[in-house]
């Protein structure tokens, strides 16, 4: 049945990373459904750093939302709405901060919405050709470098329980089948 009429959404929750809105879609019938969903601030990057001899190059850091250590592919949040090059120099920027290299090939895999509660995007990437050329991390950010054989790392997202991000284990299947591993 096809939506006649969406009010407004409505801010209920505001933070400096996202708000939830709430708004009502009323259908042909004139039944109604409240809905709620995430409306990120931002949009993010996420990609895998691959070296000239098939090694991967993971972050490990604690996080607030597991309230643990994760381990994750080069990730983070950037402005909502660049375009596919203006998102493929942040994920740079980000593997510059992360992991201290410069991937001076970056090939563009996908770009996925985060959810279907959410508005937020995440462009995917592959990083390779790697030359060491840090940038200074986030305030707060303490990460640990984990360089692994491709191999080992594609076997992590088999874990259990789970030691990868579901974008983290989506950019290394995409790696992958990029490169033909």
């Amino acid at each position: 049945m096809k939506v006649k009429r969406v009010t407004p959404p409505e801010v209920i929750i505001k933070t400096k990373w996202f708000k939830i809105s709430h708004l009502k879609a009323i259908y042909e019938d004139n039944s109604q459904i409240d809905w709620e969903f995430l409306d990120e601030e931002n949009d993010a990057v996420s990609g895998a750093l691959i070296d000239n001899n098939n090694f991967l190059y993971l972050v490990k850091e604690w996080r607030g939302a597991w309230q643990e250590e994760v381990i994750s592919v080069v990730t983070g949040g950037i402005t909502k709405g660049l375009d596919q090059r203006a998102a493929a120099r942040e994920f740079i920027r980000e593997a510059r901060e992360e992991t201290g290299f410069h991937p001076q090939n970056v090939t563009f895999l996908a770009k996925l919405r985060f959810s279907l509660s959410s508005r937020g995007y995440r462009y995917i990437f592959l990083g390779e050709n790697l030359k060491k050329d840090p940038l200074p991390p986030d305030d707060g950010e303490k990460i640990e470098v984990i360089k692994l054989p491709f191999d080992e790392g594609m076997k992590l997202i088999f874990n259990s329980p789970p030691q990868l991000t579901v974008y983290s284990a989506l950019a290394l299947i995409l790696a992958k089948r990029k490169l033909g591993l």
